[in-house]
C-alpha cells in the first residue's frame, strides 16, 4: 500500500507543477481601440489557459476567481457593472463570459469595421501573404458570415497594386480566394525574379 500511495503522489506532483509554471493571461486592454477584436484574442488565451492547467475540469466558482484575478482593475469595472441577474449568476462561468461577450461585441460599429476592410489596399512595400493576414483579420470583426471568403477576393481583386495581376485574376470566370491567392503569389514570385535576373 505505501508503495501505491507512493506511486500516486508522485504522479500528481509534475501536474501541480506544470499548472504553477503557467502564466495567468495578460489583463484585458479595455481601452485598445478595438474591443471586439481584443475580447476575442484575450478569450482565445483564456481557453488555452483553462486547457492546459486543467482548471476548466474545476468548479465554476474557482474558475470566476481565476478570470477575475486575471482582468486587471478597468476590467474589473466593467466585469462589476455587467448585468448579472443574480448573486448566483455572479459565480456562474459560463454566464459570465456570455455577458463579456455580449458587451465587447455588441460595441463594436460593424459599418466601421466593414469601412476600414474595404479600404484596405495592398501598401508599397506589403507582400501578398502579408496583405491577405491584414485583410483576414480585418474580415473577423466584420461579421461577413458565409461570405468572408469570397469578400476577401474581392478585396485583394479591388486592393492589389499591381494591375497587370488585377487583369489576370479578373479574366478568371471561377476565381475563389485560394486561386486568387495563388495568382498573385506567383506574379510576386515572377517579379522577383525577373529583377534578379536584370543586368546590374
Amino acid at each position: 500500500m505505501p508503495k501505491d500511495n507512493g506511486a500516486a503522489s508522485q504522479h500528481s506532483i509534475p501536474s501541480t507543477s506544470f499548472m504553477c509554471n503557467v502564466s495567468l493571461p495578460p489583463k484585458i486592454e479595455v481601452h485598445s481601440g478595438n474591443l471586439c477584436k481584443e475580447w476575442k484574442q484575450w478569450r482565445q488565451v483564456w481557453d488555452a489557459y483553462e486547457e492546459v492547467t486543467g482548471l476548466r475540469s474545476k468548479t465554476s466558482r474557482l474558475r470566476v476567481a481565476t478570470f477575475i484575478t486575471c482582468i486587471g482593475k478597468e476590467a474589473l469595472e466593467i466585469h462589476n457593472g455587467l448585468p448579472f441577474a443574480s448573486e448566483e449568476e455572479k459565480s456562474d462561468i459560463d454566464k459570465v463570459l456570455e455577458l463579456w461577450e455580449t458587451h465587447c461585441i455588441g460595441k463594436t460599429n460593424i459599418i466601421y469595421e466593414r469601412y476600414k476592410f474595404n479600404n484596405r489596399a495592398q501598401e508599397q512595400s506589403e507582400s501578398i501573404d502579408k496583405y491577405v493576414n491584414a485583410l483576414r483579420a480585418l474580415a473577423e470583426t466584420c461579421e461577413f458570415g458565409a461570405l468572408k471568403e469570397n469578400l476577401i477576393r474581392d478585396r485583394i481583386v479591388c486592393g492589389v497594386r499591381d494591375n497587370v495581376v488585377r487583369r489576370k485574376l479578373l479574366q478568371e470566370s471561377s476565381l475563389n480566394l485560394t486561386k486568387c491567392v495563388d495568382i498573385c503569389r506567383a506574379a510576386e514570385a515572377a517579379s522577383a525574379q525577373i529583377k534578379e535576373m536584370a543586368p546590374s
